[in-house]
Formats: C-alpha cells, sequence, structure tokens
C-alpha cells in the first residue's frame, strides 16, 4: 500500500510540474479607471516546463469596486497540444489605492490535465493571489504572492497497472500547493500593457520545494 500511494503522489507531482501553475494578475487598473471594459492578454511563460496562453477578463464592477472575471486557457509546447492544458475562471479586484500604490487580490477555480502512456491525471483546485504594486500612467511594479492548491485527481492508469495490477483508477484526495513569491513590472502604451512576471516558487511546506523553483511570465495585453 505504501508503495501505491508514492505512485499516486508521484503521477500528482509530475501533473504540476507539466501543467504551469498560473494565476496571474495582468489587469493594468489605470485602464480600468478609464471605463475599458474587456482585457485580452497573449503570454509565455516558463514554470517547470514552457507554456503559452490566452486570457479573457471582463469588468463587471464600476469605479468604487473594480472587479474583473476572467478565464484562462493555457498549454505547454509540444507536439500533442491538448494532452497538457491548464485552465482557470477567476475574480479579481482592487481592494484599496492611494495616489499612485494600490493593493489588489484575484480568487481562482483550476482545472488541470495531464496525459502520458504512464497515467492520465484529471485534477480540481483553488489559488489565490495578491499584489501590492506601485503605478504611473506609462509604468508600473508589484510584488507577487500566490498561494495554489490541489484539490482532488481523476487518474486513469496506463503501463503502471502493468506493474501493479492491484492499482485502480478513481478520484484520489491530492490536497497540497505551493507558494509563489515574486515580482511583475508592467509598461503601458495607451490601451497596450507589456509585463514582466518572475519569482520563486516553493513548496507548502517550504521544505519540498519543486526541482526547478523558479517561475517567469512574460506577456501583453490589450484593453478596449
Amino acid at each position: 500500500m505504501k508503495t501505491l500511494n508514492k505512485i499516486i503522489i508521484s503521477l500528482v507531482f509530475l501533473l504540476t510540474l507539466k501543467a504551469g501553475i498560473v494565476n496571474a494578475q495582468d489587469i493594468n487598473w489605470n485602464d480600468v479607471e478609464n471605463g475599458k471594459k474587456h482585457f485580452v492578454t497573449l503570454s509565455l511563460g516558463e514554470d517547470n516546463s514552457s507554456y503559452y496562453g490566452l486570457t479573457y477578463g471582463y469588468n463587471i464592477g464600476n469605479t468604487k469596486l473594480p472587479l474583473i472575471l476572467d478565464a484562462e486557457f493555457s498549454v505547454p509546447f509540444g507536439e500533442d497540444v491538448f494532452d497538457d492544458w491548464n485552465s482557470r475562471i477567476g475574480l479579481q479586484t482592487k481592494l484599496w489605492s492611494h495616489s499612485d500604490l494600490w493593493w489588489s487580490a484575484k480568487a481562482s477555480v483550476v482545472t488541470r490535465k495531464f496525459e502520458s502512456e504512464v497515467a492520465n491525471l484529471l485534477n480540481f483546485g483553488s489559488s489565490l493571489s495578491t499584489l501590492f504594486g506601485y503605478q504611473k500612467s506609462k509604468w508600473g511594479i508589484a510584488a507577487e504572492f500566490t498561494y495554489d492548491r490541489s484539490e482532488i485527481t481523476k487518474i486513469k492508469n496506463g503501463i503502471t497497472k502493468d506493474y501493479y495490477p492491484e492499482i485502480t483508477d478513481g478520484w484520489y484526495n491530492t490536497a497540497g500547493g505551493n507558494f509563489k513569491i515574486g515580482l511583475q513590472a508592467n509598461a503601458s502604451i495607451k490601451s497596450t500593457n507589456l509585463f514582466l512576471r518572475f519569482g520563486k516558487t516553493y513548496g507548502q511546506d517550504f521544505e519540498h520545494n519543486p526541482t526547478v523553483p523558479f517561475y517567469a511570465k512574460v506577456g501583453i495585453s490589450k484593453s478596449f
């Protein structure tokens, strides 16, 4: 039984390596205050695997309480594009601002899929991120803190069954997560926003960290 548990843990760990964990806040809040409603972002990233993604956000709030509802879909680079993917639906808001300083938070529901000859994994989780930044009209910088948590995973075993026939398919409790701490910088040209994000990833206990504990993301967003 201990061997089977180690196999299951390894499979889920493989999922987190292949499917980049993303919960980025790519909104320039000055655009929201100027009445922009739609936000589209194209991005490239490195988070144990190289990936690219598309995000669409819609402003459902107002100038006093801005609320951005968005959806993101990303896939790692490779031949079989849709074998592995990461999707997220989130809601973010600006909690506080004073002069050029601001503080925002975002909560998301995350779905991840990883497919290989070893096993097919479908994972559901959640994430919470917060940024504290300084934003001028054409540039800005912010500190980022994110917690990403796996909740439950459906495992369909492949060749693993050849070596461990007693292993079973089904849903497994895979509670656990990662912390991300980093910096974000952006440059704005009218309604176009360029951003760069980088930082370090820690295991939930700050001891069992990823093999490559760094992440980075670059992208371009357009508001209208």
